[in-house]
């Protein structure tokens, strides 16, 4: 449901404003309308990159996302990670894909340390239900098609994160701690989901995630969760 009665041709009204509006979602269970949780719709690229404007926010595509454009961006480098490259920058909200996909997205950024991918930083986050199709992503450390680094904060020891429903089939490459979904997690889980494309990795190289790190004896659960190879 729309918030305030807004109709979905409302939303795409708003296509050059930071988000389409706020959403209420069907599967929110609470009683009052004050304690439901407001998610920003998202409906085109330029939305999805003004994420980084609000990184504690909660999101939901409205519709599948054209990235082609971003082959363009910054003079090549194409799309700017969602969560910079360190855990102060994280994006630490909720990201709900609702189904869609976000395709042909570019990020050519092979110099860059720390955590490139769709999402760069991933901190006590929840990302879910979404798709990366085409498109390639390089870096250098902790480079994955959809996130960077999906992990927690060690000088907060915040919660880990999570990541479900969700998978890519994005070219991806890196010098190390490179994957086809993930570059690096740390204390999260990673439920239903899988990766397709090709990794490319001098070291830490995996088909899903380049490097479960283990720092506590609390690393990475893997659920229903795969690489799967094209032949």
């Amino acid at each position: 449901a729309n918030s305030n009665n807004q109709t979905t041709p409302y939303l795409l009204s708003h296509a050059l404003f930071d988000t389409a509006g706020q959403v209420y979602l069907g599967t929110d269970t609470a009683t009052t309308a004050a304690a439901r949780t407001p998610y920003q719709a998202i409906i085109n690229i330029n939305q999805l990159q003004a994420v980084n404007k609000s990184l504690s926010s909660n999101y939901v595509l409205g519709n599948n996302i054209d990235a082609s454009a971003t082959s363009t961006w910054n003079a090549g480098e194409g799309f700017d990670p969602l969560g910079g490259r360190s855990s102060p920058s994280a994006f630490t909200g909720t990201f709900d894909g609702l189904g869609h996909t976000v395709n042909n997205l570019t990020i050519n950024r092979p110099t860059e340390s720390g955590a490139v991918g769709l999402f760069g930083w991933v901190r006590g986050a929840s990302i879910r239900n979404v798709g990366l199709e085409g498109g390639s992503i390089r870096g250098r450390i902790g480079v994955g098609a959809l996130v960077g680094i999906l992990g927690y904060d060690s000088i907060t020891n915040s919660s880990g994160s999570t990541l479900s429903n969700s998978y890519a089939t994005s070219s991806v490459k890196g010098v190390g701690d490179v994957g086809g979904l993930v570059g690096i997690s740390h204390k999260s889980v990673i439920n239903n989901s899988y990766a397709t494309g090709n990794v490319e990795a001098d070291f830490n190289g995996g088909g899903l995630v380049g490097q479960l790190e283990h720092k506590d004896r609390k690393s990475t659960r893997l659920n229903s969760s795969h690489k799967v190879y094209l032949v």
